[in-house]
C-alpha cells in the first residue's frame, strides 16, 4: 500500500494567505468601528434649544380647603346582612370536577357524582 497524502495538506499555504488577509481585514473594519464608536461617545453633540423656557416659576402647591366630613347612612345596608348566606332561588353554579388516572379515589368519586357535574378536567388539561 503506498502511502498517501494528507488531504487537507496546502504545501504552498494559498489557503493560509487568504484566510491571514480576510482576518486582517475585518480586524481592521472591527477596529475602525470601535474607535468610531468612541470618538462618538466622547463627543457631545449640539442639541436644539427647547422650545419652552427653563424658568417654572408659576408653579406653585395648591392648597386644598378642610371641608366638614359628612357621613352618609348607607341605605340597604340591613338588608344585604340578613341576605347574607341565603341562597337566590335561580342560583344555579357551574360545578367543575377533576379526574386524576392514578388516584383511584378520583374514579370512584367520579362514579359517584358524573350526573352532578358540569365540567370535566381531565389529568392532560391540567
Amino acid at each position: 500500500m503506498k502511502p498517501r497524502k494528507p488531504i487537507f495538506y496546502d504545501e504552498l499555504r494559498h489557503r493560509w494567505r487568504r484566510t491571514s488577509r480576510v482576518l486582517e481585514i475585518s480586524g481592521a473594519i472591527f477596529t475602525l468601528l470601535v474607535i468610531t464608536f468612541f470618538i462618538s461617545i466622547l463627543v457631545s453633540p449640539r442639541l436644539p434649544v427647547p422650545l419652552l423656557p427653563t424658568n417654572r416659576n408659576a408653579l406653585h402647591p395648591v392648597y386644598e380647603k378642610i371641608r366638614a366630613r359628612i357621613t352618609l347612612k348607607r341605605t340597604g345596608r340591613l338588608r344585604r346582612v340578613e341576605s347574607l348566606g341565603q341562597m337566590p332561588d335561580t342560583y344555579d353554579p357551574v360545578r367543575a370536577a377533576f379526574y386524576v388516572s392514578w388516584d383511584p379515589t378520583s374514579l370512584a368519586a367520579l362514579q359517584q357524582h358524573f350526573r352532578d357535574i358540569d365540567l370535566l378536567v381531565p389529568e392532560r388539561l391540567h
